[in-house]
């Protein structure tokens, strides 16, 4: 299942058209923020990361690093977690190394999440491209 959940999140990343307002699939917007949406894009730790993660995964690193810092290491965080959960797959059961990756994989997650929200606020606060959904 993680596998499949890996996968589509790089097919849809890959799919989006990335907009400063939202990302959209086939003309339809994507999610938004709730507490983005009370409080301001800047006050939401993850706010823009969606559409950070599908610009960078479509090469458009500048747009990513201003719309969320964290949505580089996502894009590839995507393909990393797809490896390493088709091979447990193939071998039909999860190894100490597997265990590790993942847990190594959700670490950078939240540090990623965390930096870029400290960073959005800081650096990027002048020149973000994040705007309110």
């Amino acid at each position: 299942m993680r596998a499949v959940v890996a996968g589509l999140g790089l097919l849809a990343a890959a799919t989006a058209t990335v907009g400063p307002d939202a990302a959209r699939w086939f003309g339809v917007r994507g999610p938004h923020c709730l507490l983005g949406a009370c409080l301001g894009p800047q006050a939401c730790p993850g706010c823009g990361l969606v559409r950070a993660t599908a610009a960078a995964v479509q090469g458009d690193f500048a747009t990513a690093m201003g719309m969320h810092p964290a949505g580089v290491v996502v894009a590839a965080l995507l393909p990393l977690a797809l490896v390493v959960n088709l091979d447990i797959l193939r071998r039909g059961r999860a190894l100490a190394g597997h265990d590790a990756a993942r847990r190594w994989g959700y670490i950078a997650f939240v540090v990623a999440v965390v930096a870029g929200f400290v960073l959005r606020l800081t650096v990027f606060s002048s020149t973000s491209l994040l705007t309110h959904p």
